[in-house]
């Protein structure tokens, strides 16, 4: 078994992920600990928001992966989705605001809250202080 990097596309997904890329994470010494099982046909799993997984069906089955969030995992989401997935992101916060208002709000409030922040710890800054004691 050859070692390909972790970054990059793989051609058959699935197959190239189980043999090459998920022994390298799990040899690693940053390894996350995944939520490891096996998946049959019929049986649907519900894995919690930001827990890391790996499922293997060994029948040939369709498996439809649907991300949620709610009003309570809204912040984290947001979060996370601003950091890592920037273009998703836009649409994503154009969408709440035409279709979801209330949770758009929650949005609009905690980026106003982030920017009061970095304000004044520049302005602490600058200064000579820290935000931080």
């Amino acid at each position: 078994m050859g070692q390909r990097p972790l970054s990059g596309k793989y051609p058959d997904k699935a197959g190239t992920w189980f043999t090459f890329v998920y022994p390298q994470l799990k040899a690693s010494s940053d390894f996350v600990r995944f939520v490891e099982f096996v998946q049959s046909r019929g049986e649907t799993v519900f894995v919690p928001s930001g827990w890391w997984y790996v499922n293997l069906n060994l029948e040939m089955t369709i498996g439809i992966t649907q991300n949620f969030c709610s009003l309570n995992t809204l912040e984290f989401v947001w979060e996370k989705a601003k950091q890592t997935r920037p273009r998703m992101y836009r649409h994503w916060v154009e969408e709440l605001r035409a279709k979801r208002p209330e949770a758009f709000r929650l949005i609009e409030r905690e980026e106003e809250q982030q920017a009061i922040h970095r304000e004044l710890e520049a302005l602490n800054l600058e200064a000579g202080g820290s935000i931080n004691p």
